[in-house]
This record gives C-alpha cells, sequence and structure tokens, in this order.
C-alpha cells in the first residue's frame, strides 16, 4: 500500500478538525462522531445498520453472534437495531439483531 503526504497529514490531524472538514464547524452529530472514530479504531460496525459501534451501546446476538447497536439508556441518540427475547427452554433472556429476531438471518 503506498502512502502519500496528504493520507499521512489526514492521520495526524485531529478527531475534531477532521469532523469540522467534513460537516462544517460545530455541525458533527453523534453518528459521525462514531464513524470518524471507526475509521480511527477499526471498530466493528453494526450488522443491521453497518455504523460504527461506539463499544458501549453495543451487544452480540445470540444467534448469529454479530455486534449490533442495543442503546442502556433512554437518553441518547443510539439506534435500536436488536431486541430482548425470552428463550423458553433455557429459561433465559437473550439478545437478538433485528434480522434474527424477524427469521432474515439463518
Amino acid at each position: 500500500m503506498q502512502f502519500f503526504d496528504a493520507d499521512i497529514a489526514n492521520l495526524r490531524e485531529p478527531k475534531k478538525l477532521r469532523l469540522d472538514r467534513l460537516t462544517g464547524p460545530g455541525k458533527s452529530t453523534a453518528k459521525e462522531v462514531a464513524n470518524v472514530m471507526a475509521e480511527d479504531l477499526d471498530r466493528e460496525l453494526c450488522v443491521i445498520c453497518n455504523d460504527a459501534l461506539d463499544g458501549v451501546h453495543q451487544t452480540s446476538c445470540q444467534m448469529c453472534g454479530g455486534k449490533f447497536h442495543q442503546p442502556w439508556s433512554q437518553d441518547g441518540d443510539i439506534p435500536q437495531c436488536g431486541r430482548i427475547s425470552s428463550h423458553e427452554e433455557a429459561l433465559a433472556i437473550v439478545f437478538l439483531c433485528n434480522d434474527c429476531y424477524e427469521g432474515r438471518r439463518s
């Protein structure tokens, strides 16, 4: 992979400046911040909406193992990309991504 001077400069540019350059001063959203952080840290993406996971408001699907957004509080604008369900045989509560909950994944 060949790097150019501009690519190296972009890696060293502070996140705030990168967001301001992308969206204009003071116009970045939580989603944009999460996506820039994912670029910087190579974080995983949600299997449902394909946006960056923040490392806090996420969980794994019991059926497919994919990670998805799961808000742990009602504050904020984290998408609800899964459901909490009960497992009748195990008598347990499990987390399922929306695709597995709706039967769209095998």
